[in-house]
C-alpha cells in the first residue's frame, strides 16, 4: 500500500507485470529528471489498474497527485506545458516513455490466471491473439530417424525419384537427388522460388552423406550449391543459411567466415544481414568455452529489393507501438493500430530469433525446430510462395511451409532420409505420391 496525503491508492496485488530493480530505477530517474508524463489509472476502489511502478516511485519522490474522475467515455490528455516540440527534454521524455516500459516483465502464472477469469471478453480487445500454436513434431521426427532403415523399405526410395505431396497452398515436391547438380535442382523446382532456407552440412560432419567436406575445401564446394540456388531464386528472393563453425585445436574454425566473404566477394551475392538463433544448447560442464546457445543465420539476396513482411511476425508486447516516439508501418505500408507505449499490443521482433533447441548434437538431421524456418518463411514471403531447401534432412522446412500456407521444394541426397520426410508428411495427413523415377 502506498499513501498520498489524505488519500490512499493501492498497488494492484495481482498485477501481471513485474518490475525488476532496473525497471524501477529507470522509472525513478525519469520522474526525477524529466518529470511526470504518463497518467496512471485506478479503479473506483483506488486500486491501480495501470502504472503501478510509476505511482510507487512518484510517491517516493513526493510528487503530488492530481486525480481526474472519468467513466471511460472520454480520453484524458496530459499536456506538458513546459515542453515544446523541439525541446531536448521533450525528446528525452518520449524515448524514456517507450524504453522504460520494456524493462518490465510478464508474470506468466498471474497473467494466465487473469485471462482465465475474463473469458467473456475477447482476447483481441486486450491485444492478445487466440491462435493455436503450430505443431512442432521434432520429437516425432527424431523417432522416425531412428527407424529410417525400416521406412526406406516401406517407401522404396531410390536416387532420382521425385515425390509430390499435395498441401494447403499447393503441391510440395521432394527429390532424392544432389543439390550441387543443376539438372536435379531444375527437375525438382517448378519455376523459381521466393526463398531458400537451409542448414548445410558443417565441415567434417555428416561424412557418410556428404563426404565430410574439409574446411579448406568448403568454399569451393559451396560454389556449386550457391550456383544452383541462384538459378531458381526470384530476383526479390532471399537465401538464409544456418551454419556455425566447429572448434579445431581449441579455436573456432574460420571456414564459415570464409563462406560469407566468398558469397559477397567471389560469387557476387548481396550480404544483407546476420541474424541470431538462440536456443537452449547442449547441457554439460564448460571446459574451455561456454556451451553453444546461439547460431548465426546469414541472409543473402540477389539485389537490394527483396520481399520483406515484418508484419507477419509481430509478437505480443506491452510496448508495442507508441504515439510518443513515432508510429510503425506495416508491410503493406499502412499504419497499424497505434496504442500508447506501455499498453498491450503487437510489436516487431529484432534480429534475434529465440525458438526451440538445436538437435544437431543428438545426431539427428532435424537440426532445428519447425518454428525456426517458419519465422523466415512468414517474414520474407506471402501465402502461396515457394521455398527451397537444398539439404532437407528430415523435412522440417517442408513441414513449416505447409503450416504457413506456402509451398516447399526439398532436395535430399540420402534415400533413407527422404523416406523419413515422406513418413513425416504422411503423419500430418498428407499423401506423398511418386511422380518420377
Amino acid at each position: 500500500m502506498v499513501a498520498k496525503g489524505s488519500e490512499t491508492y493501492k498497488l494492484d496485488p495481482r498485477n501481471a507485470r513485474t518490475h525488476p530493480a532496473r525497471n524501477k530505477d529507470a522509472v525513478e530517474k525519469s520522474l526525477r529528471e524529466l518529470g511526470a508524463g504518463r497518467s496512471i489509472v485506478v479503479d473506483a476502489d483506488g486500486v491501480v489498474i495501470g502504472g503501478n511502478a510509476v505511482y510507487e516511485e512518484a510517491v517516493k519522490l513526493g510528487i503530488p497527485v492530481k486525480e481526474i474522475e472519468t467513466s471511460g467515455e472520454e480520453l484524458i490528455v496530459v499536456r506538458r506545458v513546459d515542453l515544446k516540440t523541439d525541446n531536448p527534454r521533450r525528446k528525452a521524455l518520449a524515448l524514456a516513455d517507450n524504453q522504460i516500459s520494456t524493462l518490465a516483465e510478464w508474470d506468466d502464472d498471474v497473467l494466465d490466471g487473469l485471462l482465465g477469469e475474463i473469458e467473456d471478453i475477447d482476447l483481441d480487445v486486450m491485444g492478445f491473439e487466440d491462435e493455436e500454436e503450430p505443431e512442432d513434431d521434432s520429437e516425432a521426427a527424431s523417432e522416425m530417424v531412428d527407424k529410417a532403415a525400416e521406412l526406406l523399405e516401406k517407401w522404396e526410395v531410390e536416387r532420382g525419384q521425385i515425390w509430390e505431396i499435395p498441401g494447403k497452398a499447393g503441391v510440395h515436391r521432394v527429390m532424392c537427388g544432389d543439390s550441387l547438380n543443376a539438372t536435379d535442382v531444375e527437375a525438382l523446382c517448378r519455376g523459381q522460388v521466393q526463398g531458400v532456407f537451409t542448414s548445410p552440412p558443417y565441415a567434417l560432419q555428416r561424412e557418410a552423406k556428404y563426404g565430410g567436406i574439409h574446411p579448406d575445401a568448403y568454399v569451393d564446394w559451396w560454389g556449386s550449391v550457391q550456383e544452383t540456388m541462384r538459378k531458381v531464386l526470384l530476383p526479390d528472393g532471399s537465401v538464409f543459411v544456418n551454419i556455425k563453425p566447429h572448434c579445431d585445436s581449441g579455436e573456432r574454425s574460420l571456414y564459415v567466415l570464409d563462406l560469407v566473404s566468398a558469397m559477397k566477394r567471389v560469387y557476387g551475392w548481396r550480404f544483407v544481414e546476420e541474424l541470431i538463433w538462440t536456443h537452449s544448447g547442449t547441457p554439460g560442464k564448460p571446459v574451455n568455452r561456454f556451451k553453444n546457445q546461439f547460431e548465426p543465420i546469414y541472409q543473402f539476396a540477389l539485389g537490394n529489393k527483396f520481399k520483406f513482411r515484418p508484419g507477419n511476425v509481430t509478437h505480443l508486447s506491452d510496448d508495442a507501438i507508441s504515439n510518443g516516439g513515432g508510429s510503425n508501418v506495416s508491410a503493406s505500408q499502412g499504419i497499424v493500430d497505434v496504442v500508447p507505449s506501455g499498453h498491450i499490443g503487437q510489436a516487431y521482433p529484432g534480429n534475434v530469433v529465440s525458438v526451440g533447441k538445436n538437435r544437431e548434437a543428438l545426431g539427428h538431421p532435424a537440426a532445428f525446430p519447425v518454428t525456426l524456418p517458419a519465422f523466415f518463411i512468414k517474414a520474407y514471403s506471402d501465402n502461396g510462395d515457394a521455398w527451397y531447401d537444398p539439404f532437407l534432412g528430415s523435412g522440417t522446412t517442408v513441414v513449416a511451409a505447409e503450416q504457413e500456407d506456402r509451398i516447399a521444394y526439398g532436395m535430399e541426397i540420402s534415400e533413407k532420409y527422404v523416406a523419413v520426410v515422406l513418413e513425416r508428411m504422411a503423419s500430418h495427413g498428407l499423401e506423398p505420391v511418386k511422380v518420377y523415377g
